[in-house]
């Protein structure tokens, strides 16, 4: 339970996973002529955020044949590309994996795709989400006990936030509206998981936690929110792709499609809550609260990249580097490919 426990948790790492789009079903046209026939999109997916949807809602379908990495290949629905899913657990393995040459699109937070901007990674963000309630899903925890009342009592504390994630931004933001400098405190780089055993096992002061591990903090460990994340951090998630595949062609256009079917995949959810929770439960072996908790609050919709979200991007680059967590200070701008805009604005 531990392992799985661990991959849904790190999953929603940037707040991605489960995502509901309340947006128009994948078309059934023939695909007689569809340009990207022949054309296989190799996924990032972290705790299969984007496959368990899909195949549940009978959007792709199994070829019962596999590529060369060993990743079973799928048919889609209305479409003639097919898809195949890298399994990570979290948004930089995602990046590692654009920049190794085996990943063309991947979900991922904004924190990650900072840090790979910084490091030089092939990549564009092509697509952002929106929660309905950005940051509701993650927050400062505090053991069972704590006498700490406010994040500005947290100067001198051991807090767990996980380096290069949202969960690190998201500590940066509250210290930084608390007046409390970064380096006051001991930042552990601790997986949400090994947080939360550190955090009840007297080793830490406070973790930055996800959910569903925050609920099951508070009714397990009768621990408690210091405050959650709406209003320190932007909400956004992304969909990165490597330069590689938006310079060829087909694949850009089977990128387009992709996102129709992800919709389409996350309006099903959405209107199978109930079962979609099940799901979710039995395939994660989550108590039901847990995975009540995971559905609804990160439930969401697609966005067009604007200069709101390229601003809000920017604001966090910013605070990276001023906290001493980037080498250098950055432009985002040059991060995000807006040609499926057009494709966004109508998922709605």
């Amino acid at each position: 339970m531990k392992n799985n426990f661990r991959s849904i948790v790190l999953g929603a790492i940037g707040a991605a996973v489960g995502l509901s789009f309340a947006v128009p079903a994948v078309s059934s046209a023939s695909t007689v002529h569809d340009p990207t026939a022949g054309v296989v999109l190799n996924i990032g997916d972290i705790s299969q955020q984007q496959a368990l949807p899909l195949i549940t809602s009978g959007l792709i379908t199994s070829t019962g044949t596999t590529n060369g990495a060993g990743n079973t290949i799928y048919n889609v629905q209305g479409y003639a590309f097919q898809v195949t899913f890298n399994q990570f657990l979290a948004g930089p393995e995602v990046l590692a994996g654009v920049l190794g040459g085996s990943i063309d699109l991947g979900l991922t937070a904004d924190t990650p795709v900072i840090y790979a901007q910084q490091q030089h990674v092939p990549l564009k963000v092509v697509a952002t989400a929106l929660p309905n309630k950005p940051g509701a899903d993650f927050a400062i925890v505090l053991p069972k006990g704590s006498s700490v009342t406010s994040v500005a009592k947290l100067s001198g504390k051991t807090i767990s936030a996980q380096s290069a994630t949202i969960n690190q931004y998201f500590l940066l933001a509250a210290l930084k509206k608390a007046k409390v400098k970064p380096s006051s405190v001991t930042i552990d780089n601790l997986t949400p998981l090994n947080a939360l055993s550190a955090l009840n096992g007297g080793s830490l002061d406070a973790a930055v936690l996800p959910q569903p591990y925050v609920d099951l903090a508070t009714a397990i460990y009768k621990d408690t929110v210091l405050t959650t994340a709406v209003g320190y951090v932007s909400g956004y998630s992304f969909l990165d792709a490597s330069d590689a595949a938006l310079a060829n062609a087909a694949k850009s256009t089977a990128i387009g499609d992709y996102l129709k079917l992800l919709s389409a995949a996350s309006k099903w959810t959405k209107a199978n809550q109930a079962q979609w929770i099940t799901v979710i439960a039995s395939t994660y072996h989550l108590p039901a609260f847990l995975a009540t908790a995971l559905v609804t609050n990160t439930q969401g919709s697609y966005v067009p990249i604007s200069a709101k979200v390229i601003a809000a991007t920017q604001a966090e680059a910013n605070l990276l580097y001023a906290g001493g967590f980037l080498p250098s200070s950055l432009k985002v701008n040059s991060l995000f490919d807006t040609r499926y805009n057009s494709i966004v604005a109508k998922l709605k």
